[in-house]
C-alpha cells in the first residue's frame, strides 16, 4: 500500500484546505457522491479544533459524533463519517481511532439525543414585537460590544426574518454587498431568489429606520452586527461561525447550525419556545394586525396562494400592536 507521509497529523505537501479536494479526485465516482460532503465535514472540524485528523484519538471521534448530534445530522451521517475516518487512516498506513467501547457508548448516547430533538420540534409560534425587544434589551443594550459574535448575527437574523416576512432560505445566503444603508435611517435588502420565484428574478425589500421602544432600530443594530464581524464585500452576511468564534465569509450558516443557535439563546436569554419560521408568521400577524392589507402582506411575504392565511395568528391579548418595525407596504 502506498503511505502517505504524515507531518504533524497532516499530509505533507498538500495544505490543510486543499487535501479534501485532491483526495477525494482520487477515489472511485461512487465513493465522492456517496462521502464527499461528509469527508468535507470531517475535514473541516479538524481545522476548526485545531488538530490534524492524523493526529485524533478516540477523543477527537467523539467530539466529532457530538458535533454531528448537536447539528441533527442523522445517524447515517454518523456511520459515514467513522468510515471516513477510517479511509484517511487506512490512506496514511494506521489503524483508525474508531473501534473503542468509549467511542461506542458516546454514539449510542449521540443516537439517542438526535432522535429526542427529533420528538420535540421547536414550536411553530410567531415572534412579536415583545420578543424583539427583549432580545434587543438584553443583546445589543445590555450587552453590546461584548456580547459574543454568536448573539450579534443571532440578533441580526431574528430581526430581518421578523421584519421583511422572509424564510431563513431567502436570506441565510445573502451577501453584505446585497445590502444598502439609506441616508433617512432605512436600509434594503437584495435577495437574488426565494421559494416563490420561479424565474429567479431576484427582488428588494426595505426595512425602515423607526426605533423600538428601547430606541434601537433594526438597521443600526444590522450595522453593529456588520462592523464587528468585520466582512468583505463579497462575504456572506450571515456566515458560519465556529467554535472559537470565528467567521468563515466564504461560508453560510446552515439552517441546522441556525436553528441550534436558537435553541440555545432562546433558552439564556429567557425567551418563548420558536422557530427559524417563527420571526415570518410574527412579522405578517403583526402587519395584519396593524392594518396592512391581505394582499400587501402577501407581495412583502411572497406568497402567492392562500397558504398566507396560516401564518397570519391573533396577537395575545396586552400585545401592542405596531406598524414601527413593518416596513410601508403598497400593494
Amino acid at each position: 500500500m502506498c503511505r502517505w507521509r504524515v507531518e504533524t497529523g497532516r499530509v505533507k505537501g498538500i495544505g490543510k484546505n486543499d487535501f479534501s479536494s485532491f483526495y477525494l479526485e482520487g477515489r472511485a465516482e461512487k465513493t465522492v457522491k456517496n462521502y464527499g460532503g461528509v469527508f468535507r465535514f470531517v475535514w473541516t472540524h479538524a481545522q476548526e479544533i485545531g488538530r490534524g485528523v492524523f493526529e485524533w484519538d478516540e477523543g477527537e471521534v467523539a467530539g466529532l459524533m457530538v458535533k454531528i448530534a448537536k447539528e441533527q445530522k442523522g445517524e447515517n451521517f454518523m456511520k459515514k463519517a467513522s468510515a471516513v475516518v477510517n479511509m484517511l487512516f487506512e490512506a496514511a498506513g494506521m489503524e483508525g481511532p474508531t473501534k473503542g467501547e468509549v467511542l461506542k457508548l458516546v454514539k449510542k448516547a449521540a443516537v439517542k439525543k438526535m432522535n429526542v430533538l427529533k420528538e420535540k420540534p421547536l414550536e411553530r409560534k410567531g415572534t412579536n414585537l415583545e420578543d424583539i425587544e427583549k432580545m434587543v434589551e438584553k443583546i445589543y443594550l445590555k450587552m453590546g460590544d461584548k456580547a459574543p459574535m454568536v448573539k450579534k448575527q443571532f440578533l441580526a437574523l431574528q430581526l430581518i426574518l421578523f421584519t421583511g416576512l422572509k424564510r431563513f432560505s431567502d436570506v441565510n445566503g445573502i451577501l453584505v454587498k446585497d445590502l444598502k444603508f439609506e441616508e433617512d435611517g432605512s436600509m434594503s435588502v437584495w435577495v437574488k431568489k426565494s421559494k416563490t420565484d420561479q424565474l429567479s428574478k431576484g427582488e428588494e425589500f426595505v426595512i425602515t429606520g423607526e426605533r423600538m421602544k428601547n430606541g434601537a432600530s433594526v438597521p443600526d443594530i444590522v450595522k453593529w452586527y456588520l462592523k464587528a464581524v468585520q466582512l468583505k464585500e463579497t462575504a456572506y452576511v450571515f456566515c458560519h461561525i465556529d467554535q472559537k468564534g470565528r467567521c468563515h465569509p466564504d461560508r453560510f450558516i446552515t439552517y441546522a447550525e441556525a436553528r441550534r443557535t436558537m435553541m440555545k439563546e432562546q433558552v439564556l436569554l429567557g425567551l418563548r419556545k420558536l422557530s427559524l419560521h417563527s420571526g415570518r408568521i410574527g412579522g405578517a400577524s403583526e402587519a395584519a394586525a396593524a392594518g396592512v392589507g391581505r394582499a400587501a402582506i402577501m407581495k412583502a411575504g411572497g406568497w402567492k396562494t392562500s397558504a398566507v392565511d396560516s401564518y397570519i395568528r391573533p396577537l395575545g391579548e396586552g400585545q401592542e400592536v405596531s406598524r414601527r418595525l413593518v416596513k410601508k407596504l403598497q400593494v
